[in-house]
């Protein structure tokens, strides 16, 4: 049987190829190995060979398709970062073991809240939450950048349909969207979404060619809006993450830190406006003053402070046991659900949460610094901005010495929407980093170098 050029090459291809297991690479193996095959051969046909013969002689020298193959595999395979999955798990565990403990605590003290039981609601909404992440996990995150603007719309049109569709009011303010049984979060879940769409358009309008006034108009707009609306809606701890995470990805981008201070000024000035102004925001004020001094009124403003910190003080090293009491504290299986571990396991398991959060912080920095495609890592750094700032503001509200902002421990606190949306953030973190490899290679090749180089 006579065997043509085409199918030599692509035979060996194919094998080389059969052992990679990124099929994101596989095409620029082939170009980059079917490039070097042709020079090779080129060259023995010059040499006055058969190009038959010439091609089995190139095939021959590129080696055994098997040891090429498993040699691209290595370096071009998906990454795993075990650090930060083991760090999810050993946190969801400590939730699930708190909630247990709060559910012992509520049987005595709270029929409404024991009846609603609280650890099998979480272990239901911790399997939907483990299954987004895995869908964010395995989706190209590089398909967000053209998807930009339609995530922020479908923010916008979230809101839209909050205001204008009867939704439901919590602590006097319209901020969710019911579908079913399960109650969706809008401000907590378009605290991420608006500035991981932002990411991407403002990487679309720098290379759109707009005029400089033109660009700087279209990106404070996208900016402004977000604001405005978490004003409207007395989202005071979306508005202050929003215009946190903002200014840290605006540095980054543009190594400009003037406009994100003046942003964050103008945030904090129509923040205070309606705090003077405005029913929703009377309460801020007391809030403030009862993290600075608790007990100038500890029946009144100061009083949750107090408790908080009296419950901590009274813990020990090792808590009051497992289902011990705490009435005064309320919301134990959300905002106080850290005071709460504390109280019963001890100072040993605050410490221990704490060395965690560190942990997993340290975990995404380092993989941070492992990235090279720029997009990817400026939705890395926002994710890990608000994830990492989230949990050290919940650990410092749990002991009482900052404002009680009705923030929530990411992974560990009782809820659906703000775990279905944390567990989306890492799973677009796990989704980075599995292709920083894979990015790295297509990124050379579309430049014109070569991906067998090992760097």
């Amino acid at each position: 049987m006579i065997i043509t050029v085409n199918e030599l090459r692509d035979r060996f291809l194919a094998e080389v190829c059969g052992y990679v297991k990124a099929r994101e690479v596989h095409t620029a193996v082939k170009e980059e190995l079917g490039s070097h095959l042709t020079e090779l051969a080129e060259e023995r046909i010059a040499d006055g060979y058969d190009s038959v013969e010439a091609w089995e002689w190139a095939v021959g020298q590129m080696g055994e398709p098997a040891v090429l193959g498993k040699q691209f595999n290595r370096v071009y395979k998906p990454r795993v970062h075990y650090g930060l999955i083991i760090s999810v798990i050993i946190l969801v565990a400590i939730s699930v073991l708190t909630l247990l403990s709060v559910h012992e605590n509520y049987a005595g003290s709270s029929q409404q809240f024991y009846q609603l039981d609280f650890p099998q609601r979480q272990v239901v909404f911790l399997t939907i939450s483990i299954i987004i992440m895995l869908v964010v996990c395995f989706f190209d995150y590089r398909k967000l950048y053209r998807w930009s603007w339609h995530l922020y719309i479908l923010m916008i049109i979230g809101y839209v349909y909050i205001y204008t569709f009867n939704s439901p009011v919590v602590n006097g303010v319209k901020r969710y969207i019911l579908i079913g049984p399960i109650g969706l979060d809008w401000a907590n879940i378009s605290s991420y979404c608006f500035v991981v769409a932002l990411a991407g358009i403002a990487r679309q309008i720098s290379t759109f060619g707009y005029r400089p006034w033109k660009s700087k108009l279209i990106l404070s707009g996208a900016f402004l809006a977000p604001v405005f609306i978490y004003v409207m809606l007395a989202a005071a701890s979306e508005l202050a993450f929003y215009l946190f995470t903002c200014g840290i990805l605006y540095i980054w981008m543009y190594r400009d830190w003037k406009a994100p201070v003046s942003a964050f000024l103008i945030g904090a000035a129509a923040l205070y406006y309606y705090a003077a102004t405005s029913t929703p925001y009377s309460s801020i004020s007391r809030i403030v003053k009862g993290a600075l001094d608790p007990y100038a009124d500890p029946k009144g403003f100061g009083y949750a402070y107090v408790q908080m910190r009296e419950a901590i003080r009274s813990s020990g090293w090792w808590g009051h046991g497992f289902g011990a009491p705490l009435n005064k504290v309320p919301f134990l299986h959300s905002e106080g659900i850290v005071t709460y571990l504390i109280y019963c396991f001890g100072w040993a398991a605050g410490i221990a949460l704490a060395f965690i959060v560190v942990l997993f912080i340290r975990y995404m920095i380092a993989a941070f610094r492992k990235l090279d495609d720029s997009y990817g890592k400026a939705l890395f750094l926002i994710v890990s901005v608000i994830l990492g700032s989230r949990m050290l503001y919940s650990a410092a509200m749990a002991t009482g010495l900052v404002p009680i902002l009705g923030i929530v421990f990411p992974f560990l606190s009782y809820g659906g929407s703000h775990l279905f949306v944390e567990f989306a953030a890492v799973g677009l973190l796990l989704g980075i980093y599995r292709r920083k490899d894979m990015v790295r290679a297509t990124s050379r090749f579309d430049k014109g170098d070569s991906i067998l180089i090992d760097k």
